[in-house]
């Protein structure tokens, strides 16, 4: 997509991250200027794999969401296993703490000239933290077990956050380079006239 986007001059950016429902005809990107939309439509429709259930690839989200899921069904009234929501909890609190090192999405996309080319959707490690503990903190409403294993796990992230930002070798003089080189709101990711939007499903411009 960069290179594409860099050969046409043009700023693709993707409203969907892999996992999202995408409905018929909803804009999946805009498209900066609006005659490259063609070209960059026949990419997307090659780049792009859609289905009618999420898989594990590309979508960090759904292995949250699927414990969740477990821990929700456990905590209802008719299952009623708190066990498996603790459980589930052990193992998000786990899985998050992993996640901490290795989860670095980059959501603005240069060519070799520092131009900004392709801005994606990503899901950010807060979110991450918030869909593994917003749900299943309601369904335990008013179940101290489930409350104070939620903690638990809270504190354990924080702690082993702590702990690699204390074995971190801290920064240059100059800080970090990126916050020198601009973001999305830089003059390359700020295009001026009419941006095309490219919908599923739209002649030429399915993904």
């Amino acid at each position: 997509m960069v290179r594409l986007a860099t050969e046409k001059g043009a700023v693709i950016r993707l409203l969907d991250r892999p996992g999202h429902f995408l409905v018929r005809g909803h804009p999946i990107a805009t498209v900066w200027p609006p005659q490259t939309a063609p070209d960059v439509a026949d990419a997307l429709r090659r780049a792009h794999i859609t289905g009618s259930n999420r898989t594990l690839a590309q979508d960090l989200a759904f292995a949250v969401d699927q414990l969740v899921e477990i821990a929700i069904r456990a905590l209802s009234p008719a299952v009623n296993d708190t066990f498996t929501a603790l459980t589930c909890i052990d193992w998000l609190g786990d899985s998050l703490c992993r996640v901490t090192t290795q989860w670095h999405p980059v959501r603005v996309h240069r060519d070799h000239h520092g131009y900004v080319r392709v801005i994606t959707a990503h899901v950010s490690y807060e979110r991450l933290v918030e869909r593994a503990f917003e749900k299943i903190r309601q369904a335990g409403r008013g179940m101290p077990a489930v409350l104070i294993r939620q903690l638990d796990a809270l504190t354990k992230i924080m702690e082993y956050v702590e702990t690699l930002a204390a074995a971190a070798a801290p920064a240059g003089p100059g800080g970090d380079d990126r916050s020198r080189r601009g973001g999305v709101g830089s003059r390359a990711a700020r295009p001026q006239g009419r941006a095309a939007s490219l919908r599923r499903g739209d002649p030429g411009g399915g993904a």
